[in-house]
């Protein structure tokens, strides 16, 4: 007898199971019928208690519901600003959503469990001085939250294709929003942004162990993000109770410069103060030269650039910060193993001391940017001794053109909001000394046959005795204040001025020759005009009174004789020389004419410190 085969039973759903759902199928289906526009008031009323300001619905108001509660969108609202205030509304919102969990009304919370803001145009102000920001405010950064009046159950905050400024003290910065969600995950609060400023873009991720945006617990953060060329991350804790950033780890980077180290950031007393380090194998400052602004209207041969200095930033934060760099480009050189201690205070920026090596010598500068002042105030000083006179060149932005060991005071200061207007305004003292090098030709002549002739003999590189140079800088313009060069060949002296606002130079060389053979031969040679196209004539007559002079030896000299420079054994000859004019008789090779600019030296140094 064949078996039968058993029927499998049917699976049905129990009966309780549909008593479970029709509730909720009833509710989604009945809300959104409901008459949304009679609730107007009371949804007003709710947002004002939960955002602790005026709230004016004018659009459309819809209902909807899911499993999730209940969500209300409304078309055209405004959040009103508190008083005094630039303008009445602090923001106006395109759309805006409120998800409401209805179980939290049982906890005696407010309902709102996600808030999403669309096509907004949202204005946060400070009114805080400068005065005001540096008292202490009277409660935690974390009890600022409650002032918005937000549950404890707020899931997430959302931001889409809005604008967001902030404006304090007159000065107004805005960001343009993508997308911002700020959500909360069972590990902690997570935040996500896109979007740009001054058409640059923002993207930042941060991770964060905080549960509730609301409470004053510590966390700690994991973050990350870039803006426009940047990339920087950051590991640490943050404590709303003592307004505090513990980053034991932090990057940044952008173009060939990546700088790393800890920080330490408060922020209870209004403005941010850092504390930490700055640790970077190759600092180059150029890489944070920020591309916006508008460039100067000048001529292109303008040395100094009339771009303005954007340095209002250093009024927003303190800092004390230890800087260690491996290498730090400057002009067409770089200073080595630079150590540094960078204060920032009331927008007055200090970089002192600067202890570094310059072609392997060790030299002490000092950098100063004052914008506390109106305009900014920038001033700069340089000691060197033994120093590679090379290098030197190099860090002024020249190729070499005298080797030898060099030392130098530089202490140069002026106000401004553009490189010009700081060289127009310049004042302070140069002086260079060089001892046992060699001149190139080949360089000198570059710029000029006829400087090259001057300084050296016959097209070839001249060996050097010594070299000195001092400047004294009032107004803008740099007047020699003796210049002495000395060479188998000849003794040169140079005396002249240069106008660093009108960017013109006049100088004159004179040269006594030490070889019979080229006595009356090297002519006075004039250095005139623009500073970066300056005219080299020669006056002819000279080339006849030198040759009268050496004949009748009418400055005390026969026709061999050489300008002697007789300096105590270790002195530099030629600084002896400037400060011994009586005991020499060299220096009747400077005679008092119109003051003017040194081509090489005195354009190098500080034209070299000041353009870009």
């Amino acid at each position: 007898m064949q078996k039968q085969k058993r029927k499998k039973p049917e699976r049905r759903f129990p009966f309780y199971f549909f008593l479970a759902v029709m509730p909720f199928i009833a509710f989604a289906i009945l809300v959104p019928t409901i008459d949304a526009d009679r609730y107007r008031p009371q949804v007003a009323a709710l947002l004002a208690e939960a955002l602790g300001r005026d709230v004016t619905l004018n659009g459309p108001i819809s209902f909807s519901a899911g499993f999730g509660g209940i969500k209300i969108s409304v078309e055209d609202a405004d959040i009103a600003n508190v008083q005094p205030a630039s303008r009445p509304v602090m923001a106006h919102i395109g759309r805006l959503e409120l998800g409401m969990a209805t179980p939290l009304l049982m906890r005696g919370l407010l309902p709102i469990r996600d808030l999403s803001l669309y096509n907004a145009d949202i204005l946060v102000e400070s009114s805080l001085s400068e005065t005001q920001a540096a008292r202490p405010v009277s409660q935690p950064a974390w009890a600022l939250f409650h002032s918005l009046r937000l549950s404890l159950g707020v899931h997430s905050i959302k931001i889409a294709d809005s604008r967001v400024a902030f404006l304090k003290d007159g000065k107004q910065a805005a960001l343009n929003v993508s997308s911002f969600l700020l959500k909360m995950t069972k590990d902690g609060a997570v935040l996500n942004l896109n979007g740009s400023a001054s058409d640059t873009p923002i993207v930042a991720d941060i991770k964060t162990t905080m549960k509730d945006i609301t409470s004053p617990a510590s966390f700690s953060i994991d973050a990350a993000g870039t803006y426009g060329d940047y990339y920087w991350g950051a590991l640490g804790k943050v404590d709303p109770v003592e307004s505090r950033a513990d980053l034991n780890a932090y990057e940044v980077t952008t173009r060939g410069t990546k700088m790393t180290g800890e920080l330490d950031v408060t922020w209870a007393s209004g403005r941010p103060i850092l504390h930490g380090t700055i640790n970077s194998d190759y600092l180059n400052i150029a890489d944070f030269a920020g591309g916006s602004g508008e460039e100067g209207t000048g001529p292109k041969e303008s040395v100094f650039s009339t771009k303005a200095l954007h340095v209002g930033a250093l009024h927003d934060v303190d800092a004390d910060i230890a800087l260690n760099a491996g290498r730090v480009p400057v002009g067409k050189g770089s200073l080595e193993e630079v150590h540094a201690r960078l204060t920032l205070l009331g927008g007055n920026l200090t970089l002192a001391p600067i202890k570094a090596l310059l072609g392997g010598t060790p030299v002490d500068l000092r950098v100063v940017v004052d914008a506390s002042r109106a305009p900014a105030h920038f001033d700069v000083g340089m000691i060197a001794h033994g120093a590679d006179f090379a290098a030197l060149q190099r860090l002024a932005g020249l190729s070499p053109f005298v080797t030898g060991k060099a030392g130098a005071y530089i202490r140069l200061g002026g106000s401004g909001d553009t490189p010009h207007d700081i060289a127009a305004s310049l004042a302070g003292v140069v002086s260079v000394s060089v001892e046992k090098g060699a001149v190139s030709a080949s360089l000198l002549s570059e710029a000029s046959s006829l400087l090259a002739s001057v300084f050296t003999s016959g097209g070839n590189d001249t060996a050097l005795n010594c070299l000195a140079a001092r400047f004294i800088v009032r107004d803008g313009i740099v007047t020699s204040n003796g210049i002495l060069i000395d060479s188998p060949i000849s003794t040169i002296g140079g005396q002249g001025r240069v106008d660093l606002g009108a960017e013109t130079t006049d100088f004159v060389w004179r040269a006594r020759p030490k070889a019979v053979g080229l006595v009356g031969l090297i002519p006075v040679l004039r250095v005139k005009g623009p500073m970066k196209t300056p005219l080299y004539s020669v006056n002819a007559r000279s080339i006849m009174k030198h040759v009268v002079n050496s004949i009748i030896d009418a400055d005390g000299y026969g026709i061999d004789s050489v300008p002697p420079l007789n300096a105590p054994a270790g002195e530099n000859a030629c600084i002896y020389t400037l400060e011994h004019p009586k005991k020499t008789s060299s220096t009747t090779i400077l005679r008092a004419d119109p003051l003017g600019k040194i081509e090489n030296l005195g354009k190098s140094l500080i034209g070299g410190l000041f353009n870009e």
